[in-house]
């Protein structure tokens, strides 16, 4: 279940005759999944309407007009502490991985927002129930191709038409009586070796960390001067007082909200002092400061530097083969049929340079 932790637990008799116990450490089960440079997360606030058929709650288009459209901007707003917005679902690939990601729920009951390839606000059924017990196949399977739109349907489409280009929120918002309580973020990320980069909200030390920490990650750790620059040249180029993941423990000593050690500082002249929380600060250019939780400084930090584990890259395998004939006049042809790279997912195509060399 995602957001959870696993664990193994091993027992066995050893030769000695001792029943013998270990257990592996705790594994997260990430709520997240990563396809690309982009993060995508579940998001969930609980409706005082109806967002499913089973759901004993009065119809969406039933509540005054005000609050449905507060209730959608809360949901975005969500997304946008962690850095993202409803997720932009460009094509086929990226709408099976999403329902693979995030489906096969307990209740079978999953609707969330999301934009379609042109910006449109759509209603993803990422978990549907078909052939069901509340006769609905006639509004919500048989009537759409078995293409992208069997899944996503634009918003409020214009009298019941789904195609692209005919929403109208409002219209929809008038006469749907299911609406999702749920949204599908995508947050991009900068990619720098097996790290991804984002810059979430705060106001406060605590809350930028907690935001951290929904997508997967903890406030960054900067490990050395290569990596402090990167960051303030790629992620703090405004040079903006922001929030990393340095801060002081009971003890009194600094560490890294990932657990970490401190292996490098770049405390500003006469810092740190007395405070807790460690943030880039722009009255010297990006040195460091320690500032309380809210800091409250005439150049206060309102966000932070999030940081993401990613698995390792892939090495590609195989090699391009020439083909041709090996004459003056002739052509020849590099084959990269043979080569493979398992980072290259469904629906990425990447673009080749290729560089002819002689000897």
């Amino acid at each position: 279940e995602r957001g959870k932790s696993i664990k193994v637990d091993v027992s066995y008799m050893d030769g000695y005759g001792t029943q013998e116990n270990i257990s592996s450490l705790s594994k997260d089960i990430s709520d997240t999944a990563i396809r690309g440079n982009s993060i995508y997360s579940l998001i969930n606030l609980d409706s005082p309407r109806s967002s499913r058929p089973d759901e004993v709650k009065p119809s969406w288009w039933s509540w005054d007009d005000a609050s449905k459209k507060a209730f959608r901007a809360e949901l975005k707003s969500e997304t946008s502490k962690i850095g993202g917005d409803f997720a932009t679902v460009e094509n086929l690939e990226e709408l099976e991985f999403l329902k693979e990601s995030f489906g096969n729920t307990d209740n079978n009951w999953l609707q969330t927002y999301a934009y379609n390839r042109i910006g449109e606000l759509s209603l993803f059924r990422v978990d549907w129930v078909k052939n069901n017990t509340y006769g609905l196949d006639q509004y919500w399977d048989n009537t759409f191709d078995a293409g992208i739109s069997k899944f996503l349907k634009v918003w409020g489409g214009s009298k019941g038409q789904y195609e692209e280009g005919s929403g109208d929120i409002d219209w929809g918002d008038q006469t749907y009586g299911w609406a999702p309580e749920d949204a599908i973020s995508e947050t991009k990320f900068i990619r720098r070796g097996d790290s991804a980069y984002v810059i979430v909200e705060g106001p406060t030390w605590k809350e930028a960390e907690a935001n951290a920490n929904k997508l997967g990650g903890h406030l960054v750790t900067i490990n050395d001067a290569e990596e402090n620059q990167w960051l303030l040249e790629n992620l703090n180029s405004n040079n903006e007082d922001i929030w990393i993941g340095i801060n002081r423990n009971i003890d009194g000593t600094f560490e890294w909200s990932s657990g970490d050690e401190v292996t490098f500082t770049d405390w500003a002249p006469g810092e740190p002092n007395t405070a807790t929380y460690g943030k880039f600060w722009s009255r010297y250019n990006g040195k460091w400061d320690d500032a309380s939780n809210y800091d409250n400084s005439d150049t206060s930090a309102q966000k932070g530097i999030a940081e993401i584990e990613l698995a390792p890259n892939n090495a590609p395998t195989g090699q391009p083969v020439i083909t041709g004939t090996l004459q003056v006049g002739q052509t020849l042809t590099a084959d990269i049929s043979g080569v493979s790279d398992a980072d290259n997912f469904q629906g990425w195509t990447p673009t080749y340079t290729y560089s002819w060399k002689s000897s």
